[in-house]
């Protein structure tokens, strides 16, 4: 079988599937009205929106190469507390990162269009 646990892991199994599923399925309609709602606004809204979403990205780029020196430091990971809080800030950096990343690659193509 491709499963090896017990009936409760397989439950388990089965209803984070479903909840990865459902989260997917959120993300993709969230995009979509992001990708709708960025080509409604005027030509000036979106220059406007598409330069605040570059400057996030780039203040978000530079938290997280901060972040990523500070985590490469010998002895960083022997506290575990502060590397935990620095791995959970790191994991918010890289989604916001991505999300601006995904907004502006929108506004760009709204821009185009």
């Amino acid at each position: 079988s491709n499963f090896d646990g017990d009936l409760e892991d397989y439950r388990k199994f089965t209803i984070q599937s479903r909840r990865d599923d459902r989260k997917l399925e959120k993300e993709k309609e969230k995009k979509s009205a992001q990708k709708s709602a960025a080509s409604k606004l005027s030509p000036a809204a979106v220059s406007k929106k598409s330069a605040e979403a570059e400057k996030l990205v780039a203040r978000l780029s530079g938290e997280k190469e901060e972040l990523e020196k500070e985590m490469a430091v010998p002895g960083f990971y022997a506290d575990g507390e502060r590397s935990r809080k620095a791995q959970e800030k790191y994991a918010q950096i890289l989604k916001s990162l991505e999300e601006q990343e995904s907004l502006w690659l929108e506004l760009q193509a709204a821009a185009e269009a």
